[in-house]
């Protein structure tokens, strides 16, 4: 389902922990704070979602669950525009930031993510096993540079208990694939497979790697 950012900070301010992880939500009155406040749960009402002030519906209990779920997971794994939380039982709540300050939210079975990224980037279907290259050094400059020249790239953050433990980028020149670690400063060339393969390993999906890879 999709929200405005205060309806984000409404779901926010009713569920467990303070911060949603990696994303700053704000408050942002167009009106006096009073009015957009009332402006906000109209909305949620509108959708179904409170069936009062101070009641939500149990259409509104989804996604308010979904919220705390995510503020409570240990893992998260942002993927460019993506930003999801592993749960037990091989879901995830993914949380997707949309312009004009709008979310969308959903709870997927973690193999509907990895659907999610093959779909949006074709490259990563593709059959390709590359030699293991060697990975060499490249300053920063170097590399944003060359990250110009592509159209597209994934940047990938893994975290643990709000903590990133690895910080990478995939950017490709017609066929070829590369992956430039950011906290080492080291670059190499992969392929489709190994990125797939690593995908899984993030999303901790394990049975299905001879479907995927």
């Amino acid at each position: 389902m999709r929200f405005t950012e205060n309806e984000m900070v409404f779901f926010n301010s009713i569920t467990k922990g303070n911060d949603v992880f990696g994303i700053p939500l704000k408050f942002r009155p167009q009106e006096s704070h009073e009015e957009e406040v009332k402006k906000t749960i109209q909305g949620l009402m509108k959708k179904g979602v409170l069936a009062s002030e101070t009641e939500l519906t149990k259409q509104g209990l989804l996604p308010a669950r979904a919220l705390e779920c995510y503020k409570e997971s240990q893992n998260h794994i942002i993927i460019n525009y993506l930003h999801i939380a592993l749960l037990e039982k091989k879901e995830a709540i993914v949380i997707i930031p949309l312009k004009n300050h709008e979310y969308e939210m959903l709870r997927l079975p973690r193999v509907a993510v990895l659907y999610l990224l093959l779909e949006k980037y074709p490259i990563l279907r593709t059959g390709t096993v590359a030699g293991k290259e060697k990975p060499q050094v490249e300053d920063i400059d170097t590399f944003l540079r060359e990250l110009k020249e592509c159209k597209e790239n994934i940047m990938v953050g893994e975290f643990q208990e709000n903590i990133l433990i690895r910080e990478w980028v995939y950017f490709w020149k017609e066929d070829r694939i590369f992956e430039y670690d950011l906290n080492r400063q080291l670059k190499k060339g992969v392929d489709a497979v190994q990125i797939r393969r690593e995908l899984l390993r993030l999303l901790a999906i394990n049975e299905e790697v001879e479907n995927y890879a």
